[in-house]
């Protein structure tokens, strides 16, 4: 017993040097203390095989907590990081993982930043900032912040966040475990990451502090990428911000996600990237697709600055340890910056107010320093099945309408139409006739749809125009043998001779 805690000690000595929450230097705290707790659960939804129930996972929860006078007892990163595991590893296993991650780190070059020894890489595990475990609980409700892509490497912006009265959730997928799915697929993992980020979103439901009305979705790098598709396939997410993550890059290439898709994007979103990211995204027109959504993009133009600068990677050398080099001073400069830009970003959703956070964001844009570029979003055009189900409300102007704005819409395809029109028919014809024609305007090589105007015309009682468009229709050529392409060309040859008569 004694022997281990000697061992304990000495582990532990490292961090002794550490400034207490020197992880926050020169970052403004908001009104609140900063709790943390952690929950260990299950989510009974998926079993990972057929001799256990339920995927074990971990709950990190940053909260608006009760101010106090307290300097000590601070969560430490290395208390951030030791959460991966199912259960408490003891004072050996500790040992084994700090050497572990420190000569990574020091073998890394520290993620390309600096040269580290490996007393400064243990030293920084002890960094923190001012997140105390289990604080009291200050009274309310308030918005939410979940962070994907792990719950250490933005840490301080989730403990900066909290302090101005937001609740950050992090879902930690446990190292120690099974997975429901045993492979390296990247598609794969992005799903179990999408499910363990909806799990978290679900338990936060039972917790009364959480105003679920605001929700937004945050990650950096990898972890950008899947707070984007949060939102795609989840709209309780009201907002979305990505900090240097390649998206848009061959490199990710988010098309080869099934449930990827730039329309699906609606959702004000803030893009943050530093300078050397923005010029690999050679598939940005993806960004520009994403017409729904008011789009922030903020572009990080310090040379010297690098990917983990901006992750509590980093800051273990810019702030805790203060090694930096000659970019330490913009560098931290650089981070503060962005904790305000998402912190505004928040508070513009929040309020449902754009106008201000746009303005403030592109004065910080009018220096050298950022470049600043705010894309409007605009009104999609209704879903097939909202025209189906109120047919009477979507008049042919009304529809001409969304069509100017969003002509890639569903509904504006050659089938949604076809739908529209027979929905149309069996209520009023002579309405119906008004849809058709617009439905020829924007379909002029569909048999299927003359075909179906030519009958509508027919059942209005208006047999010259039915028998011009079947005219129109006999004379339209067939493309690539469609068979449903041929019985309307039949039938509008029927109707030709019989009307013609």
């Amino acid at each position: 017993m004694f022997a281990r805690l000697l061992l304990l000690a000495w582990l532990l000595a490292p961090f002794a040097a550490a400034e207490p929450g020197g992880l926050w230097k020169d970052l403004p705290p908001g009104p609140y203390g900063v709790g943390f707790r952690f929950e260990r659960s299950d989510d009974p939804t998926r079993n990972p095989d057929s001799s256990h129930a339920g995927t074990p996972l971990g709950l990190a929860l940053w909260y608006p907590a009760a101010l106090t006078e307290s300097k000590a007892g601070f969560v430490t990163q290395l208390d951030y990081r030791l959460l991966e595991y199912s259960t408490p590893l003891d004072a050996s296993a500790q040992q084994e993982y700090v050497d572990e991650q420190a000569a990574m780190m020091v073998a890394w070059r520290h993620i390309g930043i600096v040269p580290l020894t490996m007393e400064q890489a243990r030293e920084s595990f002890g960094a923190s900032g001012h997140a105390i475990r289990d604080a009291a609980h200050a009274g309310g409700k308030f918005p939410v912040v979940v962070i994907l892509g792990g719950q250490w490497y933005l840490s301080t912006t989730a403990e900066f966040l909290a302090s101005h009265g937001y609740l950050v959730v992090a879902c930690v997928r446990f190292q120690d475990v099974r997975s429901e799915i045993p492979s390296s697929d990247f598609r794969r993992f992005i799903e179990s990451s999408e499910r363990d980020a909806e799990w978290a979103l679900a338990e936060l439901w039972r917790d009364p502090a959480a105003d679920m009305s605001r929700v937004t979705a945050l990650g950096h790098g990898g972890g950008g990428l899947q707070a984007l598709l949060l939102a795609m396939r989840d709209r309780q997410v009201t907002a979305v911000a990505s900090i240097d993550a390649a998206i848009f890059s061959s490199r990710t290439n988010p098309g080869q996600l099934i449930f990827y898709d730039p329309r699906l994007m609606r959702v004000p979103y803030l893009n943050i990237l530093t300078a050397d990211t923005r010029r690999q995204s050679d598939q940005y027109d993806s960004f520009e697709k994403m017409k729904f959504s008011r789009r922030y993009e903020v572009v990080l133009e310090d040379g010297e600055l690098r990917h983990h600068d901006l992750s509590n990677a980093g800051r273990a050398v810019s702030s805790s340890l203060a090694i930096r080099g000659e970019a330490q001073n913009r560098v931290l400069k650089t981070y503060a910056d962005v904790q305000a830009m998402l912190l505004q970003f928040l508070e513009a959703n929040r309020r449902q107010e754009s106008g201000p956070f746009t303005q403030w964001l592109q004065s910080l844009g009018s220096g050298a320093e950022y470049t600043v570029a705010v894309r409007n979003g605009i009104e999609p055009a209704p879903t097939l099945y909202d025209v189906l189900t109120a047919t009477q409300d979507w008049t042919p102007e009304r529809l001409r309408e969304a069509y100017g704005r969003d002509a890639e819409a569903e509904v504006f395809s050659e089938d949604g139409l076809l739908q529209i029109l027979s929905e149309e028919r069996l209520h009023d014809a002579h309405s119906a006739l008004g849809v058709a024609l617009f439905a020829m305007e924007i379909q002029p090589k569909s048999i299927q749809v003359f075909r179906l105007a030519s009958a509508i015309a027919e059942s209005a009682g208006i047999s010259v125009t039915a028998r011009e468009l079947a005219n129109r229709c006999v004379t339209m050529e067939i493309q690539n043998d469609d068979w449903r392409a041929r019985a309307a060309h039949e039938d509008c040859r029927e109707r030709a001779l019989r009307l013609s008569k």
